[in-house]
């Protein structure tokens, strides 16, 4: 199944309050069940410092707001997550856990986006 988390905050990115850990483990959770996970949140700032070796920009807009545009960009940073295997079997759990991404649909996905 693909999901698609929408934040305005996620641990390890940026964290204000409890929100921060729910959208932060959720989604890691989700995606250790064989889902496709997706997380979009603001770029803050502080968030472009921290990551912005890690991040992969995708491409941007403008966004028309009344009299005036603004720009809008899209990054991305995407890991793997391990599989929890359906079965009980440990092949399985083994075969999950090193598959390449292409293969295992555990891989979860966060975007940012730029202002």
């Amino acid at each position: 199944m693909n999901i698609l988390y929408v934040t305005s905050e996620a641990v390890p990115f940026c964290k204000t309050g409890g929100l921060a850990d729910v959208a932060g483990s959720l989604p890691q959770s989700l995606a250790a069940n064989g889902d496709r996970v997706s997380v979009i949140l603001p770029l803050y700032q502080s968030v472009a410092d921290a990551w912005r070796d890690r991040l992969h920009f995708e491409r941007y807009t403008y966004v028309r707001l009344a009299w005036r545009s603004l720009y809008c960009g899209l990054f991305s940073y995407e890991r793997q997550v391990p599989c929890r295997a359906t079965s009980t079997s440990s092949a399985r759990r083994s075969i999950c856990r090193s598959a390449p991404r292409a293969s295992c649909p555990s891989t979860s996905r966060a975007a940012a986006l730029r202002r």
